[in-house]
């Protein structure tokens, strides 16, 4: 009898996801441009659904010498199409910290509509942090987590345990208050712009494409226990302290 429902199981959901995977016919397509009006070559485009869940990775495509694009195989529905190149410090706004409380303008795909142009402008930069993580006692690069949050919208934020590998390069929303913390379970935690203590923090602020190095050291909590070095991977964050 188990067998019997299992076969019967199969053919139910083949058919569920062939349903699901006839509905991907829309495409979406156009230019990215920067703040100069100048094409953009190599920038990241991604559609996000905002009307189901967008699944276990977005549906996107990078831009040729022109700066086009074509994403192809969309689910009908409501898409918002933008762009990113962190490289040349234009952020994933898939991350809310990014966007902020900016309107997001979604298009519509379905069979009378089954494609749209969306020429898309970067911009504004974010500010960039650079520098290394190490231990105070011991100089052992390391790999703690990261959170940075809005001072003004505290609900808009971004855990991170992957951005840091000894040595590390972050966004930071420009032209916005924000606060930076710094944990692993080893050690204590460090609160911007260099203090154990939460209540001493104070925010951080950089505007458009502006660098800030921060080399930053952090204090084990038991200096007889040694510290795990940076290994390349992103393991997971422990509580908040």
């Amino acid at each position: 009898m188990r067998w019997w429902i299992a076969m019967s199981i199969v053919p139910a959901l083949a058919l569920v996801l062939y349903a699901a995977d006839t509905e991907r016919k829309g495409t979406v397509h156009g230019t990215v441009i920067n703040e100069e009006g100048k094409p953009v070559k190599g920038a990241k485009v991604k559609a996000y659904p905002t009307d189901r869940g967008p699944g276990m990775a977005l549906p996107s495509a990078f831009t040729d010498e022109a700066g086009h694009y074509t994403i192809r195989r969309l689910w009908w529905g409501k898409l918002w199409v933008y762009g990113m190149k962190e490289d040349e410090d234009y952020p994933d706004l898939g991350m809310g910290i990014y966007l902020g409380s900016r309107l997001v303008l979604p298009i519509t795909l379905d069979s009378r509509h089954p494609s749209a142009k969306v020429n898309i402008r970067l911009g504004p930069k974010a500010g960039v942090l650079i520098g290394n993580v190490r231990e105070a006692v011991t100089d052992v690069p390391l790999a703690p987590c990261v959170e940075l949050r809005l001072v003004t919208e505290p609900d808009m934020y971004v855990t991170n345990s992957g951005w840091i590998q000894g040595k590390y390069r972050i966004l930071v929303p420009s032209d916005r208050d924000v606060t930076m913390l710094i944990w692993d379970s080893e050690h204590r935690p460090w609160y911007y712009p260099g203090t154990e203590d939460k209540t001493n923090r104070t925010p951080l602020r950089l505007g458009p494409g502006e660098e800030k190095t921060l080399n930053i050291q952090l204090e084990p909590k038991n200096p007889a226990i040694k510290a795990h070095p940076a290994s390349g991977v992103a393991g997971e964050c422990p509580p908040i302290p």
